[in-house]
């Protein structure tokens, strides 16, 4: 009956914790009142330090969970069990980190460098645990790539970053840079206006170069008679025009040329 009442609070967590919801009921306490008071006061359950068959399946994982660093996740970010349950099945390896030598100053140098606040901090790391594991000196590359390169201030990187956390995690040399070059070198787009266009539509950073920003832009070149700077115009204005998809954007143009009775 426990587990049918507070199925959402008891992901992840201790059996002892089932014993004492059942105790409480059992003394005249209704189940939203122990809903209240979990909701309230996460850190009142307990994580199960059995990482269970899910969690082995999943990936490298402890035989045995760390409580330590559990405990210290749970209170720096203020979340129950469940959610830290869900972090550990996004990114197993999390199992194996140190609160003291690799989870604490990773979440530092985060919070620090782009000035979170705590909830921010939370809303980050539930999206994406696998920043735990990156290094602070590769956080220092990304955010300095785009302070000195894209323009942007610690508040656009971080209003960017809220959105689109995993910019945090792609490669300067492999992928951030070539695509800052494709937009100021192909589609002429002025350097001052690629922080805009990263803050507006960060998810663009994330997409392939060759199989999906040049095909959109030579469609769109194509199909509408427009120069590259023309294109990057509209990109400058209105990124999000590269977040359709390439039919999207080629189906759209066609059903307009129909429309209009236009030919291209």
């Amino acid at each position: 009956k426990v587990n049918l009442q507070l199925i959402e609070y008891l992901e992840g967590t201790d059996p002892s914790d089932a014993y004492a919801f059942a105790f409480l009921h059992s003394i005249g306490i209704s189940w939203d009142q122990i809903r209240i008071l979990v909701s309230a006061l996460p850190l009142w359950i307990t994580n199960n330090l059995e990482p269970g068959w899910d969690l082995l399946q999943r990936g490298p994982v402890r035989t045995m969970l760390k409580r330590p660093s559990l405990d210290y996740l749970r209170q720096r970010l203020q979340v129950g069990p469940s959610q830290i349950y869900h972090l550990l099945k996004t990114h197993t390896r999390l199992s194996g980190y140190d609160s003291c030598s690799k989870i604490r100053p990773v979440l530092d140098a985060l919070q620090s460098r782009l000035e979170l606040s705590c909830v921010e901090l939370r809303k980050i790391i539930l999206r994406m645990p696998s920043l735990l594991g990156m290094k602070e000196s590769s956080f220092e590359a990304r955010i300095d790539f785009f302070q000195r390169e894209a323009g942007m201030s610690v508040l656009n990187i971080k209003k960017s970053v809220l959105k689109q956390p995993s910019l945090l995690q792609y490669s300067v040399d492999s992928s951030l840079r070539p695509k800052l070059q494709f937009f100021v070198d192909e589609l002429k787009i002025p350097p001052e206006f690629v922080g805009k266009i990263i803050e507006s539509a960060p998810a663009l950073m994330g997409l392939s170069l060759s199989k999906n920003l040049r095909p959109k832009a030579k469609s769109i070149i194509m199909m509408c008679s427009m120069t590259s700077r023309e294109v990057g115009s509209i990109v400058a204005t209105s990124p999000q025009v590269f977040l359709l998809s390439q039919k999207n954007i080629e189906s759209t143009l066609e059903f307009i040329y129909s429309e209009l009775a236009l030919t291209y």
